[in-house]
């Protein structure tokens, strides 16, 4: 009898955990594919400019597109010299011109500024979108000081009044997050 009801109990805990692991494969599922939480954007780190994305991503998050070219701007690749008669312009900027997980590529206002100019036939227009949340003057500074300007025809500047404090670029032990704990 004994024998009986330790096997019922072994048997029962054997059937939980084979539904919570169902349970948990199914919930992982779910949030990958339905939720799109499967594919984020990777980051890294660099000296200089502080943080920006990967370059050579095109990765599907919430169901929307973001693609990073080989700058590690959120932009279509486009080639390091500019061609005879392109029109090229680089839009610095902080999420607001990313646009973040929830905006897809093709409805970035850098996308349609792209479009838009490009509505003169046969004129090649590459609309560079240099961003990240978070980054402000001295971030962008830094990406211009790695990469150059590429060629641009010209360039953009957009700022919120908070960007101003972002200071990448400065020592680590010079920045104002730092004066407070010295």
């Amino acid at each position: 009898m004994r024998f009986l009801k330790a096997h019922r109990r072994r048997r029962f805990a054997a059937i939980a955990a084979s539904l919570l692991l169902a349970a948990l494969v199914a919930g992982e599922l779910l949030a990958r594919t339905v939720l799109g939480l499967g594919d984020p954007p990777l980051s890294i780190a660099h000296p200089s400019i502080e943080y920006l994305f990967r370059p050579n991503q095109d990765v599907m998050r919430f169901g929307n597109r973001f693609f990073i070219n080989e700058y590690g701007m959120r932009s279509e690749s486009f080639p390091q010299t500019k061609n005879v008669g392109e029109l090229r312009v680089l839009v610095f900027g902080d999420s607001v011109v990313n646009g973040g997980n929830l905006t897809d590529q093709e409805e970035l206002a850098t996308t349609l500024l792209a479009r838009h100019l490009a509505q003169d036939p046969g004129r090649t227009v590459h609309v560079g979108n240099v961003s990240a949340g978070s980054w402000g003057p001295g971030n962008w500074l830094a990406y211009a000081r790695e990469f150059g300007f590429l060629g641009a025809s010209g360039f953009l500047c957009v700022r919120r009044l908070g960007d101003l404090s972002t200071v990448a670029g400065v020592a680590r032990d010079e920045r104002p997050t730092q004066w407070a704990s010295r």
